[in-house]
């Protein structure tokens, strides 16, 4: 018996991508270009005012927005809240892809994760890696040493992202979720709690008893509850958090770096320094010197010609 042989389609097709990188621009940030190639903007943390010709777009965490080839685009950055902004541009010539044309969307859980596998592939397929936040200036280029299939990866995950948010775009219909179960939801519900809590009281105690007694809940009940959702512990996503708003203060020049320290519940600026260099590779008045530095080199960029 002859069987059927079916041929799959694809709605979209990248097979071009032209730079790749994650940038953390200062407070007093402005641009102006033009490109011959799409453009996908994910801001990461903070706030970003984007206008592509006559739309202006005020972004924020969790945002994203695609500017097609040929627009005049300026992009400006919040004082109070400079942005953490993935670039991703590409060349596609599927029509579909036409629909997503200066449009911005809120990424869910499931395109979040999307994402990062995006990203984490990048990472290992080209150089310098998206997340290289120290990156110099030089030619993007393949990674010689990458994964095996690490550049098929990168097309995968980024056309699932696309259709995903095709599908979004031609139609407001949301997909019905299970309940969960019961015990699922009271960790979710607490780990919740929990983020919120870290994230307003960056300067407070946020120590394993003291998190324990503001939420009532056992130690060993805490700590894998919260593991179970992120991988990590409760110290090190504190750590974590604190050095990311630490970047964002010190891109905001109005703190020196012991009210900085202060602000973010370090006792000294020793042990503020040390966390920062532990997660970032270097002290955070390195940092602040290489974001001025940055600056200085992304606008002696030349726009490419088209």
């Amino acid at each position: 018996m002859q069987l059927p042989k079916l041929k799959l389609s694809r709605i979209v097709n990248v097979d071009t991508i032209i730079s790749f990188h994650y940038s953390e621009y200062p407070k007093s940030f402005q641009a102006q270009d033009c490109y011959d190639f799409w453009q996908l903007f994910y801001v990461d943390k903070g706030e970003w005012e984007f206008s592509a010709e006559s739309d202006t777009f005020a972004m924020k965490q969790g945002d994203c927005l695609f500017v097609p080839p040929g627009v005049i685009r300026r992009s400006q950055t919040k004082p109070v809240t400079p942005p953490n902004v993935m670039i991703l541009s590409f060349e596609c010539r599927s029509a579909a892809i036409k629909r997503l044309a200066g449009r911005t969307f809120r990424l869910n859980d499931e395109e979040r994760l999307v994402l990062s596998q995006l990203i984490r592939e990048g990472n290992h397929a080209f150089l310098p890696p998206p997340l290289d936040r120290n990156r110099k200036a030089g030619t993007f280029r393949f990674n010689d040493q990458a994964l095996l299939g690490s550049q098929q990866m990168v097309r995968n995950y980024f056309e699932i992202l696309l259709v995903s948010l095709l599908r979004r775009a031609g139609s407001n219909r949301s997909t019905p979720k299970l309940p969960a179960a019961p015990q699922e939801n009271r960790e979710k519900s607490v780990v919740d709690r929990l983020l919120v809590h870290i994230e307003e009281n960056l300067g407070g105690d946020l120590s394993m008893p003291a998190l324990c007694r503001r939420f009532a809940v056992s130690r060993t009940h805490l700590y894998d509850a919260f593991k179970k959702r992120f991988g990590c512990g409760i110290s090190d996503y504190v750590r974590k958090i604190r050095t990311e708003q630490a970047k964002v203060i010190i891109r905001e020049e109005t703190s020196s770096m012991t009210e900085i320290a202060e602000r973010l519940g370090y006792s000294s600026i020793h042990y503020f320094s040390r966390d920062f260099k532990k997660l970032t590779g270097m002290t955070p008045t390195d940092y602040a010197k290489s974001i001025q530095a940055r600056l200085g080199a992304d606008n002696k960029r030349q726009v490419p010609d088209a």
